[in-house]
């Protein structure tokens, strides 16, 4: 095996992961959108939004993802 394909498979690793974690990220949004008191679901949803200065696009895109679920919206077609 080559260096690249190597490199290609750790890589795919790497996305199987991630995907994951969004996927377990997003239950638990959904989970917890339900059982917060509503303050504290507007306080993690402003969190969420007011980090978005120190967040690279990648990171703050998932959490307005994060925030739409929490405000119980659907979550927006990719």
């Amino acid at each position: 095996m080559t260096e690249q394909e190597t490199l290609e498979k750790r890589l795919a690793r790497v996305d199987q992961q991630v995907n994951a974690l969004q996927d377990v990220l997003y239950r638990i949004c959904r989970i917890i959108r339900t059982d917060l008191p509503p303050e504290a679901r507007k306080a993690l949803i402003s969190e969420l939004e007011g980090s978005g200065a120190s967040l690279n696009d990648s990171e703050n895109g998932l959490a307005d993802e994060l925030a739409t679920i929490l405000r119980g919206q659907p979550k927006r077609a990719e």
